[in-house]
């Protein structure tokens, strides 16, 4: 596999906030396929669900990520620290890390 897209709605959903987040495997990973399905999916979500606003999250430490956020078009709204976490050490304690986060409202994604 290639990679996966998700996109969900926010709630509540009278915002028309949906937050865009993707993974995908590195022996793909320079070929732009993370750009423009990710693109392909913001743009059915301005066009077509009416959306707002999209939101993305990523690690700080991950460039690639941050960067491919940027290539979007979105704008890096807060540095938040130590909000999620993935993993838990061998003691079994959370293993807290930061995110960035990103967003476009439909007006900056067709240059309104």
């Amino acid at each position: 596999m290639i990679g996966n897209v998700y996109f969900n709605q926010q709630e509540p959903k009278e915002f028309l906030n949906w937050e865009i987040g993707y993974v995908f495997n590195p022996q793909y990973y320079g070929n732009g396929y993370a750009t423009e399905s990710c693109r392909a999916v913001i743009d059915y979500g301005f066009k077509k669900l009416k959306a707002r606003r999209i939101v993305a999250m990523c690690n700080p430490e991950n460039i690639a990520s941050w960067k491919l956020l940027e290539r979007l078009n979105m704008r890096r709204e807060g540095h938040l620290l130590k909000n999620i976490f993935f993993k838990r050490d061998e003691k079994g304690e959370c293993i807290w890390v930061d995110t960035y986060e990103y967003a476009i409202l439909i007006d900056e994604w067709y240059g309104l």
